[in-house]
């Protein structure tokens, strides 16, 4: 009986071996088949990122990179046999901007955009539409510039004047680091500037704001601070009611929530003119 034993042993054995032999090979496939799909990518000179799909814009921007390292090189070729003591090519002096400008590019074109379009943000939007569609909420800013209706960006701003005081709250710095609450989402940068101005129109250019304004904010600090993202996410609350042909639940609550999550897409897809 032991010898059919020892047969049964070594059969499983074999077994386990030829199993494991097939699992090896079977990682080997799968890396050959990672490295043949990988071997054809562009990667990062900077941060070795994969540049896949390859853009135009990401393409043209490495075509100068190349550009300015060969023209590097001839120079230190140039050099080689006389000013050059070491008798070695150097390389090229890349300045910290000119690497942070283009890895901003390819995250821009490589993940920022796709990830916006999948979320289903516009890739075009009627500017000039905006100051008539804002006529819409004139009730309600009104209402908030006289301190009768809550608003989460007066909140944020006031916060800072009493926690600050009047002269830091005003400063620059105190200014830019609050920005991002004042940026109305996917609209971007070029948004802003039209809501600023319609803004103006509306309250400003005729004294509403002064006669008004309940809050120690100047009034151009005002618009800029509060109704700006006060109107922007009626705009893509609005934008998301079009969308829906419906309210869907919580509306107010997701609009302010896209214009948080969609202001990088906003400041790329639609910076100032």
């Amino acid at each position: 009986m032991k010898p059919r034993l020892n047969k049964v042993n070594e059969s499983e054995s074999t077994k386990e071996k030829e199993k494991e032999k097939q699992s090896i090979l079977n990682s080997l496939h799968a890396y050959q088949k990672q490295q043949d799909y990988d071997k054809d990518k562009v990667h990062c000179p900077y941060c070795s990122e994969t540049l896949f799909p390859m853009r135009q814009s990401i393409k043209k921007a490495l075509e100068e990179i190349e550009r300015k390292d060969k023209q590097h090189k001839e120079k230190e070729m140039e050099l080689l046999d006389t000013e050059n003591e070491f008798n070695m090519i150097r390389p090229r002096f890349i300045p910290p901007e000119e690497k942070e400008a283009f890895c901003k590019l390819h995250h821009t074109e490589l993940v920022i955009k796709p990830d916006g379009l999948k979320k289903g943000y516009p890739t075009q939007i009627d500017f000039k539409s905006i100051p008539e569609r804002m006529k819409n909420f004139d009730k309600e800013l009104k209402d908030i510039i006289s301190n009768k209706i809550k608003s989460d960006y007066r909140q944020i701003a006031e916060e800072a004047y009493k926690k600050e005081g009047v002269t830091k709250a005003r400063s620059t710095l105190s200014i830019f680091s609050r920005f991002h609450w004042s940026l109305p989402g996917y609209y971007g940068p070029k948004g802003f500037a039209v809501m600023t101005n319609a803004l103006s129109d509306m309250y400003l250019k005729n004294g509403y704001l002064n006669q008004h304004l309940v809050s120690p904010q100047l009034p151009l600090e005002f618009i800029q601070q509060v109704l700006v993202p006060e109107a922007g996410f009626r705009l893509i609350r609005q934008d998301l009611i079009i969308k829906s042909k419906t309210i869907p639940p919580d509306c107010t609550a997701k609009a302010k929530q896209i214009m948080v999550d969609s202001s990088d897409y906003g400041s790329i897809v639609f910076p100032l003119d």
